[in-house]
């Protein structure tokens, strides 16, 4: 059996990956900042964008290195993306200039402000999901990108005032005998055929990356963790409402018995916090949740 050294990791794991581990536990707890101050535990400095920065993106630290292509294609992808939409609004801004498909400007400038951060955000999701190798974030990504895709391809096809510099477009101006407006919107046209096609083989090969992470199944089990953590941290508010409807609460219990016995077994240390928590509560309506479970509560359960 292969051992491991006292962080978990196996001792002949590749070089690569233990320095980095080593490289994200030394930026986690002594990151340097101005004056001499150093970081708290577990904070990292924020570096983007390097105009103003907001967030932490550093994927040689913060990305396993045999996911760390991956991001970097994802990375390439949104800027790709970004710059397609600004070279749609500059195309469309052709068009203002002549008089012609106004609105379609005004709709196009709108895309780019608003898609370049949400394109990120997107992006940024699933950089946080390789961080913290979570299949649930993993899986929130699949749907948005799926929807950013569907967009691209929009604006590769794109009409006259929709704010999409594509094909139809394309189309009309040059029948309009608008040569150099044409041609702005062929290149932006083609741009758009470009980033969906590469948007699209890309979100093919991220199952790859999924599956490696446990797929579905881990996808459940985390989206159960966090559900359980939720839980915990508004307990007080989940309290009040199950007093108020409690009625409900325990015909959807005797209805579901088997699945929230087992969600309670896969998310132990969470529903024990939740038992420790609760104890007198759970004392004073032991005959309801008796009567759900088939398991009497004795003065044992009610110890713990």
């Amino acid at each position: 059996m292969m051992s491991e050294d006292r962080r978990g990791y196996p001792e002949d794991a590749s070089q690569s990956n233990i320095d980095f581990y080593s490289a994200s536990s030394e930026a986690e707890t002594s990151a340097p900042l101005m004056g001499g101050e150093r970081m708290p535990i577990g904070e990292k400095k924020k570096n983007w964008p390097p105009c103003r920065p907001i967030i932490h993106h550093d994927i040689s630290i913060d990305i396993a290195p045999s996911s760390r292509k991956f991001i970097r294609r994802a990375y390439v992808g949104w800027w790709f993306h970004s710059f397609a939409l600004g070279w749609n609004a500059i195309a469309l801004s052709g068009s203002l200039i002549m008089g012609e498909v106004v609105g379609g400007f005004f709709i196009g400038l709108a895309a780019f402000l608003v898609g370049v951060p949400a394109s990120f955000i997107v992006y940024y999701v699933l950089y946080k999901a390789l961080k913290q190798a979570s299949a649930a974030l993993f899986a929130m990504w699949f749907c948005l990108f799926g929807t950013q895709i569907i967009l691209e391809i929009f604006f590769a096809i794109g009409s006259g005032g929709t704010g999409a510099a594509g094909i139809i477009l394309m189309i009309e101006t040059f029948n309009l005998s608008r040569m150099v407006l044409g041609i702005f919107i062929a290149i932006s046209a083609v741009i758009w055929c470009l980033v969906a096609l590469f948007n699209v083989l890309f979100i093919i090969s991220a199952r790859k990356e999924y599956s490696d992470m446990g797929g579905h199944k881990a996808a459940g089990k985390d989206f159960a963790k966090q559900s359980a953590q939720a839980a915990y941290d508004n307990r007080d508010a989940i309290k009040q409402v199950a007093i108020d409807n409690r009625e409900v609460i325990v015909d959807f219990a005797k209805e579901n018995k088997d699945v929230i016995i087992d969600f309670a077994k896969e998310n132990r240390e969470a529903t024990g916090r939740l038992i420790m928590d609760n104890r007198d509560t759970i004392w004073e309506n032991r005959e309801v949740i008796s009567e759900v479970f088939d398991t009497p509560v004795t003065t044992t359960q009610q110890r713990y």
